[in-house]
């Protein structure tokens, strides 16, 4: 991807320091799941004010005197709440989701040429921006639309994804394939403690301080982050490229990925195909789940206050725990697709219990059918690292990383539009239903994808000597 005089020299892999970029991955996932579960309820809060609608959820006349009298004004405008807040969500998430298609391709292939130092600041510039714009907003108490601000600017430099795939580019560049998979599950774990102490902490917060102290934090953290990788990480390439900002704008990241996934070596495009497919859908689903949950419990018949969202929300970041568990267990008796495939059944049986759930206990339990939900993401990404060239593996994880990005924005498209379609009929949870069913895609397309690979012919125990061999 770069002339001679532009070559890039990435160092050794033996050079992997224990901690590198987890630290920023930690505090960015808190920052995306805090202000996932308070802006929905923020907006939700907002949207009920214009309709001069009670939000309190002490009262029994909130959901007891309603959830079984469709016709109560009291639930008709509830629904209608409901689903207002659900579009603003949806139009929100588009506004981030359209740049950011585009930016964490171009970000992706700049990081391959002056390191992934600067595009995972760039990113993290855009997160200050947008949490900054968010504090504004409810400060003074100005109109949900200068939110589009801070979503479409997050958007332009790369956003979540890119922070993401530029980690995962960063692990991959400092280590060997060996140890790559066990680095990655650390990172998804990762992601898992940061959500975990989000989520914990939102309702109580919240409850005791209102929106203004959550988002202060989040600004804080977000300038931390900033400055964590301005001076502490160290730059995964040997020296300095001069002119690093005109490597920024070009069409050859995408002409490269497109090569990538092209390439007839062995069979792998069809495999890589089906691989990046797989992860769409499964990001889709899980994002767009996820997402539509907070607002499902807030309205009838769940009627959920902030304190009870941050609990279950919590308790839905327990898979990333659990997923490291599994993999480093399981795998002595286990293959990589069975772990895959057990995520994925136990994901489907848990959004098909959402979409009739009528009581608390049956949301819970739906909840805690998904703690293998982030098993599948770590080994769809390790694979499909092991069955391009080394050069090629950053590629690669663009690819996934635009996919990540398709997939947040079509699952908020489909899941959340679903809802605001169906949110005010006799069956609200429609859009669960639908994500068991698009779930049970990825089990054929995966086999397909991996019976095609050379991966068939490895045995257990060579795909998880990283397991065995590394703490």
């Amino acid at each position: 991807m770069c002339t001679n005089d532009e070559e890039v020299t990435h160092r050794a892999p033996n050079s992997a320091k224990l901690i590198t970029v987890e630290p920023t991955v930690i505090g960015t996932m808190f920052i995306i799941i805090l202000s996932n579960i308070l802006s929905k309820q923020y907006i939700h809060q907002r949207i009920a004010s214009d309709h001069n609608f009670s939000l309190n959820r002490t009262t029994n006349q909130s959901c007891s005197d309603v959830k079984d009298n469709t016709s109560d004004p009291y639930y008709l405008l509830e629904q209608k709440v409901s689903s207002e807040t659900a579009a603003w969500s949806l139009y929100l998430n588009v506004a981030n989701g359209i740049p950011a298609l585009f930016s964490t391709v171009l970000l992706g292939s700049w990081g391959d040429k002056v390191g992934r130092k600067y595009p995972i600041l760039l990113s993290l510039f855009g997160l200050v921006a947008f949490v900054s714009t968010f504090l504004i907003v409810i400060i003074f108490n100005l109109s949900l639309y200068f939110l589009f601000i801070g979503y479409i600017f997050c958007g332009l430099v790369g956003d979540f994804g890119n922070i993401i795939s530029c980690s995962l580019s960063y692990l991959s560049d400092i280590t060997t394939p060996a140890q790559r998979t066990l680095r990655i599950a650390v990172l998804e774990t990762g992601l898992g403690v940061g959500g975990f102490v989000a989520s914990m902490t939102s309702g109580l917060w919240n409850l005791e301080k209102g929106f203004q102290n959550p988002y202060w934090c989040m600004f804080g953290l977000s300038i931390f982050n900033f400055v964590y990788v301005l001076i502490f990480l160290r730059s995964n390439v040997e020296r300095k490229v001069p002119g690093i900002f005109r490597h920024l704008f070009s069409k050859e990241p995408f002409v490269h990925m497109y090569q990538v996934m092209r390439s007839r070596q062995n069979g792998r495009h069809l495999t890589l195909i089906l691989f990046t497919l797989c992860f769409c859908i499964l990001i889709a689903t899980e994002s767009g789940v996820k997402g539509l949950l907070v607002i499902y419990v807030i309205g009838v018949p769940f009627c959920w206050n902030s304190l009870l969202i941050g609990l279950f929300s919590g308790l839905g970041q327990v898979s990333s725990f659990v997923s490291l568990i599994a993999l480093k267990i399981f795998s002595k008796f286990s293959t990589q697709p069975t772990l895959l495939s057990f995520g994925i059944i136990t994901s489907i049986l848990s959004s098909a219990l959402f979409a009739f759930c009528q009581t608390t206990w049956m949301l819970f339990l739906g909840q805690a059918l998904q703690v293998f939900l982030s098993l599948p993401s770590p080994i769809i990404r390790s694979q499909a690292s092991r069955i391009v060239a080394p050069d090629e593996v950053g590629s690669v994880f663009g690819v996934l990383g635009c996919s990540m990005v398709i997939g947040n924005t079509g699952g908020s498209l489909l899941y959340q539009g679903i809802f605001v379609v169906t949110a005010d009929t006799i069956f609200p949870g429609a859009a669960f239903l639908v994500a068991a069913i698009i779930l049970l895609l990825i089990l054929p397309l995966y086999w397909s994808g991996y019976n095609r690979s050379e991966l068939k012919q490895m045995s257990a125990t060579t795909q998880y000597d990283a397991l065995s061999e590394e703490e």
